[in-house]
């Protein structure tokens, strides 16, 4: 590595590019580099950008940590991904960021940073949002710029203040290769604060550790086995191809995976060749082939699951026709304790025990969206 490294350091302040450059040759075993560290002192601007279009860059990791938004531009991110082997993490100023949405003395850098359109777009569809909607809205969109130039793989790694209210920052990873996003991925997994059921947060919050109950009632694991029912019905794949098809633009990383297809084997949901008798005792290896069924999902007579609700029902729903032999129970909890019941639907939706309409009702009601809610199971 040490006959290979070429790094390159740059801050506009003078004073700060100086003292970078006497704290890199105070590193131990600096000298035994073959190419020494660069330190300049240039403004990150369109002239940057110009002089990575016209290079031919070698295999390189950029990270790009501008003061704010400006010199931040989709210009920049491209220009540095549009070589072979090229990856970038910019540091996202979220909050600097969400303010100059609706300030027209910064809107020049705004639309570089999200493309005139879509910056235009953004804008009219942030006002009246909630704080956690808005914040969804604006990193949605710039992953999607972001996807337009060609990064198809984009990873945000979300960094919450000391209380775990706001959100202070992002780190945005960006790449145009799935090996790429797939390591940054596992490093991102690693230093989340959080898991749920073994699944990551991609979040930094020192408030985690203070309130863990808090963290603990969502079942993502239950999740993705429906989804993957549903995605995968009457298709043998690879366990590895399961991964890279699935993966992008959710949280699971490979653990999940093939923590759930060992699940699923063991309970009959799935076929795997090789089968589990003649692996290793717990393992689900990349090239194990597994075979989905191709359940149909039943009829709404069959559904096993009835919603009624306090409010207006649709058309044709029975409310007060339950069941002697029923199960109910009355739902009318915050939504943080509604998302324990995650798990319920991940259980029926696997196993094709409620129909089309119930599961998005249910999904409606975990998200909060409904008052109060009867639970039925026949």
């Amino acid at each position: 590595m040490r006959q290979r490294l070429v790094t390159l350091f740059n801050d506009a302040d003078r004073e700060n590019a100086r003292a970078l450059e006497k704290g890199i040759a105070a590193l131990p075993g600096i000298n035994k580099l073959k190419y020494k560290p660069q330190v300049e002192s240039n403004e990150v601007g369109d002239e940057i950008v110009k002089s990575f279009e016209r290079m031919n860059i070698v295999p390189t990791f950029f990270f790009v940590d501008p003061w704010g938004y400006k010199g931040l531009s989709l210009g920049l991110v491209n220009s540095v991904l549009k070589n072979w082997g090229c990856d970038c993490v910019f540091f996202f100023n979220y909050n600097r960021i969400n303010m100059g949405l609706g300030n027209e003395a910064v809107e020049e850098h705004i639309d570089v940073l999200f493309g005139k359109r879509r910056a235009k777009r953004l804008r009219k569809r942030l006002a009246g949002l909630p704080p956690h909607e808005r914040e969804t809205a604006i990193v949605e969109s710039l992953s999607r710029s972001l996807r337009e130039l060609g990064a198809e793989y984009v990873l945000p790694f979300c960094f919450k203040d000391e209380r775990g209210i706001r959100t202070s920052h992002h780190l945005i990873f960006a790449t145009k290769h799935p090996l790429g996003y797939r390591i940054m991925k596992e490093i991102m997994a690693k230093q989340s604060s959080e898991e749920h059921q073994g699944v990551p947060s991609f979040g930094y919050c020192p408030a985690s550790a203070i309130h863990p109950m808090l963290f603990e009632l969502t079942r993502p694991l239950d999740d993705l086995e429906g989804m993957l029912l549903d995605e995968f019905r009457g298709h043998t794949l690879a366990t590895e191809e399961i991964y890279e098809r699935h993966n992008v633009g959710r949280p699971y990383i490979m653990k999940n995976y093939k923590a759930v297809l060992l699940r699923m084997e063991e309970q009959g949901l799935i076929k795997a060749d090789p089968p589990a008798d003649e692996r290793r005792k717990g393992t689900f290896a990349d090239h194990v082939l597994v075979t989905f069924p191709k359940r149909r999902m039943h009829k709404e007579s069959e559904c096993l699951l009835t919603l009624t609700s306090s409010g207006p029902t649709r058309p044709g729903t029975p409310s007060a026709a339950v069941p002697r032999s029923a199960l109910v129970a009355s739902i009318a909890m915050p939504r943080l304790l509604l998302s324990g019941f995650a798990g319920l639907r991940g259980i029926l939706m696997s196993r094709g025990l409620i129909c089309g309409w119930c599961r998005r009702s249910l999904r409606s009601l975990l998200a909060g969206g409904l008052p109060s809610w009867c639970l039925s199971i026949r």
